[in-house]
């Protein structure tokens, strides 16, 4: 899997900027099918290099636990994959490691819940045509490209490629010349070079590289010659972009746009309901049929249900014709929710072994869309069909979700965080476009808490900003991201209905 081709002229990004947050997202003939969150103020690690010092080698669990200067100690398992020319599944075993050693890692994980982050020694440098791997050996080319391609690719890599490299040439290579690519290489190896350097002079923990911001990654992992464009509606993350691809690749910075509507960007394009729908478990079909998406600390289950859809002659047909919808938008929804891991799909039963072939073809051919690694078994005779995925970003559950804190983990609720910056937008919305002075607001008790201590500087903030004040009472019956406007008119007004 993963041979898909994101690069059509019907696919373009969007990127927004606000006061606590970069989003991006990436659409497909009309739809949202992959979204990007990168928190301000909250220091991202995850490609990050780091000198690392190790507390606490485990011998029996073959790991390790390595002190890189966050909060928590990072896990580091004594095993690494490295690819090879002649056997790319070939496992190495790893240099011994013991206590009080300085060790170069990179994160590959953020933290998730009370664990730390985990970390790798296999260093890979991403580029827009190339990705380097140090200290390793092998090379290989996209799977999305042509044989024609691949061996072009491959010859030219191979003459270029120094020892004690491993090299992946990136799909985008295949519009860069010879001059382009060579000079992202040497570029890479001297990144290198200089991360040993550092390494060299400094003392564990210490960041010895950062991973690119979201804007740019985003267009050096995205951004081709067959996207419609990228629209970005921020100023200094634009004029980032911009400075990126003109060094490395200038044929494109016209594809780069800066939005300056009134209108929110994600509102004007449409994808922001799609996206608010993200926290919902119940996914509608137009037929009527729905998707139940459920998360469990070892896999991922999605229930295909006929529900409100009639459209069929009998119940074997109606069941067939919800399948085939739910094959479709099932590897939309793993795409965009970033779902990793186990994932069951549970379709409706059939009793046609025709009907039960032509579902799995539409739900092989559209996963085949989706840019991670992605393996899928044959379905059931009951219609279950198993799958295992790559979470791209390796956090966007979690910023949905956590384990409720007050029932024993027996569901999950919105994280503290994302919870009060929802809340936030949703805000600046309203004070933007309403002409009232002043509000008072009913929100859920665990909404007014976060507001009075954990986003109290946000939320004065940004009722300064505008000039304008709200009075947050709570109410025990709304959800914990509702809020309702109780009265809205002058200050007086307000006080006057208090």
């Amino acid at each position: 899997m993963g041979s898909g081709d994101t690069n059509s002229s019907e696919s373009s990004i969007y990127l927004t900027v606000d006061e606590w947050e970069y989003r991006a997202v990436l659409v497909q003939e009309g739809k949202a099918v992959e979204y990007f969150v990168e928190r301000k103020g909250n220091f991202s690690t995850v490609g990050n290099i780091y000198l690392g010092r190790v507390k606490n080698v485990h011998q029996g669990l073959s790991s390790a636990f390595v002190n890189i200067g966050l909060e928590k100690n990072t896990f580091l398992t004594s095993e690494r994959l490295v690819f090879d020319s002649e056997n790319r599944d070939e496992l190495l075993e790893k240099k011994k490691i013991e206590n009080n050693d300085e060790i170069i890692v990179q994160v590959v994980r953020a933290p998730k819940d009370k664990k730390g982050a985990r970390v790798s020694t296999s260093i890979s440098l991403p580029g827009r045509y190339l990705v380097l791997f140090p200290e390793a050996n092998f090379l290989t080319v996209s799977r999305k490209l042509s044989e024609q391609d691949k061996e072009r690719l491959y010859d030219l890599l191979a003459t270029l490629k120094p020892k004690n490299f491993g090299l992946i040439v990136r799909t985008q290579a295949v519009y860069a010349d010879q001059q382009l690519i060579e000079k992202e290489l040497n570029f890479l190896i001297e990144t290198w070079h200089s991360i040993k350097a550092l390494a060299r002079r400094k003392r564990a923990p210490q960041l010895l590289h950062k991973e690119s911001d979201l804007p740019i990654r985003v267009g050096r992992d995205l951004l081709s010659a067959e996207m419609r464009e990228y629209l970005i509606d921020e100023p200094i993350s634009y004029q980032q972009l911009v400075s990126y691809l003109t060094k490395w690749a200038p044929a494109l910075v016209r594809k780069v746009k800066l939005y300056q509507g009134k209108q929110p960007l994600f509102e004007y394009k449409g994808v922001e309901k799609d996206l608010e729908k993200l926290r919902n478990r119940i996914v509608w079909l137009r037929s009527g049929g729905c998707l139940v998406i459920d998360r469990t600390e070892a896999l991922t289950a999605i229930d295909v249900n006929s529900a409100k859809n009639i459209a069929g002659k009998d119940l074997e047909e109606t069941a067939f014709l919800t399948n085939l919808e739910a094959a479709q938008e099932i590897p939309r929804q793993i795409r965009l929710r970033d779902i990793g891991g186990i994932i069951v799909i549970d379709f409706i039963d059939m009793d046609d072994d025709v009907k039960k072939s032509q579902v799995e073809e539409v739900l092989r051919k559209n996963l085949d869309k989706d840019r991670s690694s992605v393996t899928v078994f044959s379905m059931s005779p009951i219609g279950l069909v198993e799958m295992t995925r790559k979470s791209i970003s390796g956090h966007m559950l979690e910023y949905f979700e956590q384990i409720c804190p007050e029932c024993e983990g027996k569901r999950f609720v919105l994280p503290d965080d994302t919870l009060s910056i929802i809340f936030l937008r949703s805000l600046k919305k309203l004070l933007n476009e309403e002409k009232s002075e002043s509000f008072l607001l009913k929100v859920s008790p665990r909404l007014k808490k976060l507001m009075e201590n954990n986003y109290f500087n946000d939320f004065y903030a940004l009722i300064t900003k505008t000039g304008k004040s709200v009075k947050l009472v709570s109410d025990d019956l709304l959800k914990e991201n509702e809020f309702n406007v109780v009265f809205s008119g002058s200050r007086k007004e307000i006080e006057n209905f208090l």
